[in-house]
């Protein structure tokens, strides 16, 4: 490679990589190395806004590493200010111009410096980072999708900013990387020739450049959009004080005065939620309260109801919250002091009321909303087994009752972990479904070991195993909030126990109690609602099965919808050799035996518009998300289908995760990439959707509503925002529902 400052000229072998110093103290006239003094007085003295810019993706990468960390360590004040300081957002402007300048003088659309562009996502979270980073130690990260991470968890912006700017800049790089693989210089446009475009659009994954230009499109009006939203907003300064919150939180209003605040700010309930207030101004220690030492609290949190997602609900919790405190006052200091996780906490109250009611029953777990370094984001099926063993071994062996209590407990201590962080934006979907399906294994694990204890004491211990096998979305461990478990209960051979009971019925009472342990309604609730209608024969059919049955009823029996069904099988508890056994002599060969395209095609076509007509009942404005036309069931068909049809001869398809399916599929050319995208999105659309469908209420929903206030509530759970948010998620509903059917019927037909 040419040597650093020689003319730009390209050796015979080619370039390693291109080397630019202008960035450096003094730019092109500077020296190339500095002194880390020379480089703080340098800073200190002359340092341009534009540096601050950066400095945020500096890192040490080779020589002495130790001495580069301590630099940028002591250059840190420089970077990051203790005030809110605006020239960041000045200088952002003066950057964009220039950027646009050069922009327009390129040809074609331009993906780095264009409206829309790399360069525009990268200024937002700069911008944002460099506001907000002085104060906040946890914003100073170097990638931009990692800082829209952390800006979310600081509640600095939405679930829907981040997903919809990490999404746009992720197409903007791999089309700019699509792009320059080709023409192996620094162009960042997409090519103006007709041939060249499509052979681009292909390179990128799409069917078309019509495609690629209508999603481009879609990306670059929403970094757009942001970014000048930052703009206006950030030119107005830090945000006074909202007159409609202060009106309401104030101790001396009426009723009256306090209801018309709170219709302004867009409660749903005014005059209900005036009464709450009242009562929370009558209670000594609360920010409402005429004595309150943090009365400056009280407006802001009534800024923060406004913005949850169901601010009459939120209202109603923070209201049971304070009145269910000893100390009041200790619990407002703490939000005072921690306004991250007054955030949290109206934002858990008024998105979820199952979840509030568990957090208000265990108020002591309001210190993992404050020290969030003991409430893990991520916590793996070894962690939570370990952990739940270890709890229930300190109780009694013979305490039964207190074991059960103990495994409720550590359920609902666990799901509202998992919610907390889904709440506040930090977890993926796939993360959300597989904590919880790992949460389930335990529990499961964990019944079926107390009822195979306390059945033996009975029966006697038999020489033959049982293994507890998951289906559904256990199996394929995308288990919702409130999701049944799908279970089959598989036996290894006859014979009797050591009391002579037959295996069979020594068997069917270790999944009988084990079904009731995790039923039976305590006052801490039921741990889990029990499906074993996947069994073969279905209800008519024995609830345990030995192995030799199941190796009959499979070569002789096994419908088509049977073997669908087996695709996400898996053991989560009891003897797993005995599974691994099943699964290769038994349950492999019948699920992927050789089918008949056509008719198999024909067969699950049928089940599906039976599901519709008789689960989904859609009719216009009523739309069943799982169920319904171009619902999850369509994503979740097409996958199978393939997999039944093509996992014969492409082991790689048959994996029980539905995403990873789709990957496998496309990886092995059994899915195109026009139908691989549509229903891969569609799947994380409609699972995130149904998440939020759920997280409300204690029970499964799946119907969206139909208009009105709960639309709305529900779209700005979706991370929606603005009085259309009901209709703009409809809309979105509605055309992604009609890409995953589109799609289905494309691999079915």
């Amino acid at each position: 490679t040419a040597s650093v400052g020689s003319p730009q000229t390209t050796p015979e072998g080619g370039f390693v990589f291109r080397v630019d110093l202008d960035l450096r103290p003094e730019g092109r006239s500077g020296p190339i190395v500095n002194a880390i003094r020379g480089l703080e007085l340098y800073y200190e003295a002359q340092g341009a806004a534009w540096e601050r810019f950066a400095l945020l993706k500096a890192r040490p990468i080779a020589g002495d590493l130790e001495t580069g960390e301590e630099a940028l360590k002591r250059l840190s004040p420089f970077v990051f200010r203790k005030y809110f300081d605006l020239k960041a957002i000045d200088e952002m402007r003066r950057l964009k111009a220039r950027a646009e300048k050069e922009a327009a003088r390129s040809a074609g659309i331009e993906l780095k410096l264009g409206k829309g562009g790399i360069r525009e996502t990268e200024f937002f979270v700069q911008a944002l980072q460099l506001l907000h980073g002085g104060r906040d130690p946890n914003l100073r990260v170097r990638g931009t999708l990692k800082a829209l991470q952390r800006l979310l968890y600081a509640g600095i912006i939405s679930s829907r900013d981040r997903d919809e700017l990490s999404e746009a800049y992720i197409v903007l790089r791999r089309l700019e990387h699509r792009v320059q693989m080709v023409a192996e210089r620094q162009t960042h446009s997409i090519p103006e020739d007709p041939a060249e475009r499509e052979r681009l659009a292909r390179r990128a994954g799409y069917p078309d450049a019509e495609r690629m230009l209508a999603d481009l499109a879609v990306q670059r009006a929403r970094v757009e959009t942001r970014f000048r939203d930052l703009l206006r907003v950030a030119g107005e300064g830090p945000k006074g004080e909202n007159v409609h919150a202060a009106a309401a939180a104030d101790p001396l209003a009426s009723d009256e005065e306090r209801a018309a605040a709170l219709a302004e700010l867009g409660f749903d309930q005014p005059d209900a939620s005036a009464e709450e207030l009242s009562r929370l101004a009558r209670k000594r220690g609360t920010p409402f309260a005429p004595d309150s030492p943090h009365g400056a609290l009280g407006p802001a949190l009534m800024q923060e109801l406004a913005a949850a997602p169901d601010p009459d609900q939120a209202l109603r919790h923070l209201t049971d919250l304070f009145g269910q405190m000893r100390n009041p006052a200790a619990t407002a200091e703490m939000l005072s002091a921690s306004p991250r996780t007054a955030r949290l906490l109206i934002s858990l109250f008024g998105s979820s009321d199952f979840l509030s009611r568990s957090l208000l029953r265990h108020p002591e777990l309001i210190d993992q909303l404050v020290h969030r370094g003991s409430a893990p984001l991520v916590r793996d099926r070894d962690d939570l087994r370990s952990d739940l063993g270890n709890r229930l071994a300190a109780l009694p062996a013979d305490d039964v009752e207190g074991a059960l209590t103990e495994l409720r407990r550590f359920r609902n201590e666990e799901v509202l972990r998992i919610g907390l962080h889904d709440v506040a934006g930090a977890l993926s979907i796939e993360q959300v479904s597989r904590q919880l399906s790992d949460l389930a294994d335990a529990c499961v694990e964990q019944c079926f070991a107390m009822a195979t204890r306390e059945i033996e004491k009975r029966d006697g211990a038999s020489a033959a195993s049982m293994v507890v096998i998951a289906l559904g979305k256990l199996g394929g461990r995308e288990l919702g909030y409130h999701s049944d478990l799908d279970l089959l209960f598989l036996y290894s051979s006859g014979g009797e126990t050591e009391k002579h009971v037959s295996n069979h019925e020594h068997f069917a009472r270790v999944a009988q109690r084990m079904i009731s342990h995790l039923t039976l309604p305590l006052r801490e609730g039921a741990l889990y609602r029990i499906d074993t209608r996947l069994r073969p024969s279905g209800s008519a059919g024995p609830l345990v099965i030995s192995f030799e049955a199941l190796a009959t009823y499979h070569a002789r029996e096994a419908r088509l919808w049977e073997r669908q069904s087996l695709l996400k099988a898996r053991p989560v508890a009891g003897d797993g050799a005995l599974f691994a056994r099943a699964h290769a002599q038994v349950l492999e060969p019948s699920i992927f035996r050789k089918a008949d395209r056509a008719e198999a095609a024909k067969e699950l076509l049928a089940m599906r518009e039976r599901m519709e007509r008789e689960i989904a009942a859609e009719s216009p404005g009523r739309y069943n998300s799982k169920s319904g036309r171009g619902g999850l069931v369509d994503v979740e068909f097409a996958v199978q289908f393939l997999q039944l049809v093509h996992g014969a001869e492409n082991p790689q398809v048959r994996s029980a995760s539905t995403p990873v399916a789709l990957d496998g599929l496309a990886e092995a050319g059994q899915l195109s990439p026009n139908d691989h995208g549509p229903l891969l999105k569609g799947y994380r659309f409609l699972r995130r959707l149904e998440s939020r469908l759920r997280i409300v209420r204690d029970r499964p929903v799946d119907r969206l509503p139909e208009s009105g206030q709960e639309l709305l509530r529900l779209a700005r759970r979706m991370g929606y925002s603005g009085p259309r948010a009901g209709e703009e998620l409809l809309a979105e509903y509605q055309r992604i529902s009609e890409e995953v059917r589109a799609a289905f019927l494309r691999v079915m037909t």
